[in-house]
């Protein structure tokens, strides 16, 4: 098909049913655990170690262009006004026009810069799939996630977690940046501000054609070791903390004055409490206790993992009977913006205060 102007391709486009987030997985031995298990997909044949490869395998490995925009009333192009879209199938990716300024990013040139992870032994690919998405059914956010080494980092209370670096190319203006995450299998939710507060790395834009491949390597594998040095030190803080939460006893009532003031809901009126945050509330005291996800209702670790588990795990019925797609969730749970972000972190805040 010839696509002579941004305008015929809108008008296509918007004819397109909306799509749910399809995932591509690393074979891995342990396939049915991990944050694969939030998301729908396809296993691959081989196990891949070269993201490039990977995301070639999963077909990931297209372009993002800038199209000139087109006054829909006119036809005539729109001043510095570009629409971004998929080199392959030519799908919408922004939600809004960019400049001439902006550079896209793919997740080729994201696999660029993370694969020196991939080459010390340190990480794995794991997974990606889209997010965010928009009417016409593109994604406006794609996730590639690879599962680390836990870089001899041993966990207390025999808790076995699994661990990533969590990539986020968003195409709004913002920054691809790179999050570390903990996965427990046990109840299948993730840690994600109680391992760090924000993003932990930047992805650069880099124009090959201007810089020396050889410079561009060795920075590659220096941000690669600092990155790796830095996971591992957030990592044994989270083994600390892991330790003092176990030791702090809570019980019921306190579990609910602590819900109350994570949902702001302390000193409201019963019937004045909104049925979304009495649901909220319920969900997570329900989780304070369930040894069927490794919660027993005696400590601020158990609370944390029942703030969590509700946030994040596709068990709880609140994400069981959630219209998001699993994708979302998981960038809200990831995203430092996000708003599952937010109740974990204001839970981890809540609880700290709680040793001063």
């Amino acid at each position: 098909m010839q696509w002579s102007t941004a305008l015929t391709y809108l008008t296509i486009m918007a004819r397109r049913k909306k799509q749910e987030a399809v995932a591509f997985f690393n074979a891995q031995h342990d396939a049915a655990t991990g944050i694969r298990m939030s998301v729908k997909g396809t296993l691959s044949e081989k196990l891949y170690h070269s993201l490039p490869e990977f995301l070639t395998a999963a077909k990931r490995d297209y372009g993002i262009r800038r199209v000139q925009s087109i006054h829909p009333e006119t036809h005539a192009p729109i001043k510095n006004q570009f629409l971004l879209l998929r080199s392959d199938d030519r799908r919408i990716v922004g939600p809004k026009n960019v400049s001439d300024s902006y550079a896209p990013m793919s997740l080729m040139d994201i696999a660029a810069e993370v694969q020196p992870f991939c080459d010390q032994g340190w990480a794995t690919p794991d997974s990606v799939f889209g997010g965010g998405f928009l009417p016409d059914g593109g994604e406006s956010v794609e996730i590639l996630c690879v599962r680390l080494d836990a870089g001899g980092v041993e966990m207390p209370a025999g808790e076995k977690l699994v661990h990533y670096m969590v990539l986020i190319n968003p195409h709004n203006g913002r920054k691809a940046q790179g999050k570390f995450i903990s996965y427990r299998p046990w109840c299948k939710n993730m840690f994600s501000a109680l391992l760090s507060g924000g993003y932990d790395f930047a992805i650069p834009h880099r124009i090959a054609k201007s810089e020396d491949p050889a410079t561009i390597m060795q920075e590659r594998i220096k941000t690669a070791i600092e990155t790796w040095d830095n996971f591992k030190k957030k990592l044994r803080r989270l083994a600390d903390h892991i330790n003092i939460w176990n030791g702090m006893p809570i019980q019921l009532p306190d579990a609910r004055e602590l819900t109350d003031r994570l949902l702001e809901i302390q000193g409201i009126p019963e019937g004045a409490i909104s049925g979304r945050s009495k649901n909220k509330r319920d969900a997570i005291l329900a989780a304070f206790n369930r040894p069927d996800i490794g919660t027993h209702g005696r400590s601020a670790y158990d609370w944390l993992n029942a703030v969590t588990f509700t946030v994040s795990s596709p068990d709880s019925s609140t994400n069981r009977e959630s219209k998001t797609p699993a994708g979302d969730r998981i960038i809200r749970s990831v995203d430092p913006l996000g708003s599952g972000f937010e109740i974990e972190r204001g839970a981890r805040i809540l609880v700290d205060s709680l040793t001063r």
